[in-house]
């Protein structure tokens, strides 16, 4: 996997196959939340299915590791308390304020909130990884990435009004993924994908559900349509996030991370497919500045390269 990573044009094939994954999942939970019927401000249903759905996938991704890399088990119990602090940044906390957050604010300021931690892996790449520094190509890059997803949202509904639930919430879960990301990068680069995405989902994944299960209102009855979208959701999260951190052990973080603005791209345009919601000509116009953005990074690698 290491060589095949190693060819740029692969990688970045690969990167943006996981931001369609993980923008395929904002319509599925959707349609997960209507099969059970889970109504708007049931947070602790939310959660709960959060920690089903990553409880799942961190068995998923167990078992593979069992198969393509067995002798990284070991490294489970040498990084387990890195591994821990990592599922509790990402997984645990993370979601909790992304589904509480994502309920009390707008699906624009969402997604523009949930792009700012691109711009925070970049700047938090400048202080805690010594050989990635903040520059004016990465600078403009992030302003057109972010300009591309205002315009992407343009007709959706926006205002200035700021709430902690909300925008808090959604600031707070950006500022953590971030965090995650420079965590995997920092301390847990030469550890396995494998086990960095299990021990990410199985840890973080049991508090979620002792918190949802006990905070539900009432309990929830599963369909064989919403174990099926539940199961998808697994398999979303268990293939993206062990690609995506093999991509974080060849490239830097504030390279790569650029490429998770495709996300809000994607999840609009599959909500339109799937859920029937409006798609306007702005995510075409969107999308291309994130691609101009994507091009400026890369000059800026190309431009360093040859001093």
């Amino acid at each position: 996997m290491s060589n095949i990573l190693k060819k740029k044009p692969i990688a970045y094939l690969i990167s943006i196959f996981c931001m369609f994954l993980w923008g395929s999942a904002f319509p599925t939970i959707k349609l997960t939340y209507g099969e059970l019927n889970i109504g708007k401000g049931d947070y602790f249903s939310m959660i709960f299915v959060a920690g089903l759905r990553f409880f799942l996938a961190g068995v998923i991704v167990f078992i593979l590791m069992l198969i393509f890399d067995n002798k990284s088990k070991i490294e489970f119990k040498i990084k387990f308390w890195k591994l821990l602090v990592l599922s509790l940044i990402v997984t645990t906390f993370g979601y909790l304020f992304f589904y509480i957050g994502t309920g009390n604010t707008s699906g624009m300021k969402s997604a523009l909130i949930t792009s700012l931690s691109t711009f925070l892996v970049v700047i938090f790449s400048h202080y805690f990884l010594q050989d990635e520094r903040f520059n004016r190509y990465k600078f403009i890059a992030i302003i057109l990435g972010i300009l591309g997803v205002i315009i992407t949202n343009i007709d959706k509904e926006f205002n200035l009004i700021f709430t902690l639930t909300g925008e808090g919430f959604m600031l707070i879960n950006s500022i953590l993924n971030a965090m995650g990301t420079i965590y995997v990068k920092k301390y847990l680069n030469k550890v396995s994908p494998f086990v960095v995405s299990s021990s990410q989902f199985l840890f973080g994944s049991i508090f979620l559900i002792i918190i949802g299960y006990f905070g539900m209102p009432t309990n929830l009855v599963f369909t064989p349509k919403s174990v099926i979208l539940i199961i998808y959701a697994s398999l979303i999260s268990s293939i993206a996030f062990t690609l995506w951190y093999f991509i974080l052990k060849q490239y830097k973080a504030s390279e790569i991370a650029f490429l998770r603005l495709f996300i809000p791209f994607f999840g609009t345009f599959l909500s339109a497919i799937v859920l029937g919601e409006n798609l306007s000509f702005s995510i075409l116009i969107g999308l291309v500045f994130v691609i101009l953005g994507i091009i400026i990074i890369n000059r800026n690698k190309t431009l360093i390269e040859k001093k």
